[in-house]
């Protein structure tokens, strides 16, 4: 079986195209993680006190001496390790976006930053405190919008980032699921 020559000529512009194709491409791996800062820069195990409020009520958690979380508000109880842990592990290894908006103070309702869909306040345990911020998503709900450390007085310009979605799953738990089972 002989190739005719039009066959031979558009294999041949195939392997050059993706031999293009090929060497232009970046690896994967860098552009997931290029362009994206942490969160607030702490690790997990310093944070000491977190509360947040989500859907109209109010949590408090704190590490006892053992290093056990305890929730102290609504009720005083032992908390679910494993849902604390997960909140905690996202504000302390969570990423934003490098390019945060920078918006008036006017325009945070677009955000939905004038009423909050979370905040979450961390307390170090030397002593600093952070504050997270949550407002809607983004027009593709890739994202949520976010104040990370805002001052009480809100400046003229505000610099809005975008955080991951995975806190809307973080957050959206029933009380009972906050306790130890």
């Amino acid at each position: 079986m002989k190739l005719q020559r039009r066959n031979l000529l558009l294999v041949g512009v195939a392997l050059g195209l993706g031999a293009v194709t090929l060497l232009t491409q970046k690896p994967q791996t860098e552009s997931a993680t290029a362009g994206t800062t942490d969160l607030f820069g702490f690790e997990e195990a310093q944070v000491k006190a977190l509360t947040v409020q989500v859907n109209g009520r109010s949590l408090a958690f704190e590490r006892d001496k053992n290093k056990v979380w305890q929730m102290t508000k609504p009720d005083k109880a032992v908390a679910n390790d494993a849902n604390v842990a997960y909140l905690v592990n996202l504000l302390a290894t969570g990423v934003q976006s490098d390019r945060p908006l920078t918006v008036t103070s006017d325009k945070l309702g677009t955000y939905g930053l004038d009423k909050p869909y979370a905040t979450l306040d961390v307390t170090l345990e030397n002593g600093e405190a952070h504050k997270l911020v949550l407002g809607t998503y983004n027009f593709n709900r890739a994202n949520l919008y976010a104040l990370i450390d805002s001052p009480k007085e809100l400046p003229e310009e505000l610099k809005v980032a975008l955080v991951s979605p995975d806190f809307e799953v973080a957050l959206n738990r029933p009380l009972n699921d906050w306790k130890q089972p």
